[in-house]
């Protein structure tokens, strides 16, 4: 269990690299930044992380665990199942919304990525097909359904929940394939 101080130092470099975000791309943001950004120190930030990346996957693992809680849940690529997501998506706030940008994490949107992935192979009705179209078909709608989210988490946010699900669950049955 992480203690308070800790998961309070945590929240402050979360914070801290959703402010650099805005200004700069992931790529270019230095542990001088963020450090002076949170209000810590280089010795600080090297007591919790090793670099940047071990921060992101710190926030990668946490994020990770409520998206395989909703996916557990579902068995189709539904309109419920999408607004779950976006939800959770939503409550991560500005943070999640700034790495998912272009600007973003590549590490975590190849998270994202490759765990709507396997969703999709678990998710996708036509059992039949070879493994091979299974893959393409699942590499497909999560690339497609990834690109949705990212557009509307960091273009159209202010469009409600619900709708956004709703286009989504509409746009992959569509297709079909699911």
């Amino acid at each position: 269990m992480l203690d308070a101080r800790f998961l309070k130092t945590r929240q402050r470099y979360f914070d801290a690299l959703e402010i650099l975000l805005k200004e700069q791309s992931f790529e270019s943001i230095r542990i001088s930044d963020l450090v002076r950004e949170a209000k810590t120190t280089r010795k600080t930030f090297y007591n919790h992380y090793q670099d940047k990346i071990e921060l992101i996957v710190d926030y990668q693992e946490e994020l990770t665990k409520e998206i395989f809680a909703i996916q557990k849940e579902h068995t189709q690529l539904n309109e419920d199942y999408f607004y779950q997501i976006i939800v959770l998506l939503r409550q991560k706030g500005a943070l999640l919304s700034a790495l998912l940008n272009y600007n973003g994490s590549l590490e975590l949107q190849s998270m994202i990525k490759s765990q709507m992935i396997e969703s999709c192979l678990v998710m996708l009705s036509d059992k039949t097909l070879t493994r091979a179209k299974r893959h393409y078909q699942a590499h497909f709608m999560a690339n497609a359904i990834f690109g949705t989210l990212q557009y509307y988490l960091t273009l159209d946010y202010d469009r409600p929940s619900q709708e956004v699900a709703a286009i989504i669950a509409e746009l992959v049955a569509s297709l079909h394939i699911l």
